[in-house]
């Protein structure tokens, strides 16, 4: 799964990405994309985590989940308060609303999940 993300970048960093697409010979937002998923690999692997693990771990220097789980939430009601307020990290494809456990995606912020998976 994959989501749409937008920002503001200034003049200086435009004409990177700009120089950067046109010697890559792709557009700016792969760039983007490409320079941040590097940038995203040396931190995990600095930190001794390469989103192998078993699920349950989180990367140690950004506080997310390394690939995507269900995680139990201890009622219905919890398990639909993070859907509604938190679904941009619900795995639509593989979530089932009628249960209290939530499909997550990779990336998921710790923070969010309930104690039990912190």
């Amino acid at each position: 799964m994959t989501v749409t993300i937008s920002f503001r970048v200034s003049e200086e960093l435009e004409d990177f990405l700009e120089k950067e697409a046109e010697r890559r010979m792709t557009t700016k937002s792969t760039v983007a994309q490409m320079l941040l998923a590097e940038k995203v690999k040396e931190i995990r692997e600095e930190s001794g985590t390469n989103g192998t693990g078993n699920g349950e771990e989180e990367c140690a220097s950004t506080g997310l989940l390394d690939e995507a789980q269900q995680v139990a939430f201890p009622s219905k009601q919890a398990a639909d308060a993070f859907r509604d307020e938190y679904s941009q990290f619900v795995d639509s494809e593989n979530d089932d609303r009628r249960l209290k456990q939530v499909s997550v995606i990779a990336d998921t912020p710790v923070k969010y999940l309930p104690d039990s998976e912190v």
